[in-house]
């Protein structure tokens, strides 16, 4: 019997603005998925500050 390959599950929901997701328009980076490429630099940086304090 065949193995079938692990699907990895996509969030249904921007990691940053809590959004739904379209799938024409879904950004992927770092493991996760987000609305654009505003809503991960958003996410990044309030990583950043809160790594800083």
């Amino acid at each position: 019997m065949a193995e079938q390959a692990e699907e990895k599950e996509i969030g249904k929901n921007c990691g940053s603005c809590k959004k739904p997701l379209k799938r024409a328009r879904r950004y992927y980076r770092n493991g996760g998925y987000f609305c654009n490429l505003n809503c991960f630099k958003k996410k990044e940086a309030k990583a950043a500050s809160e790594g800083k304090e």
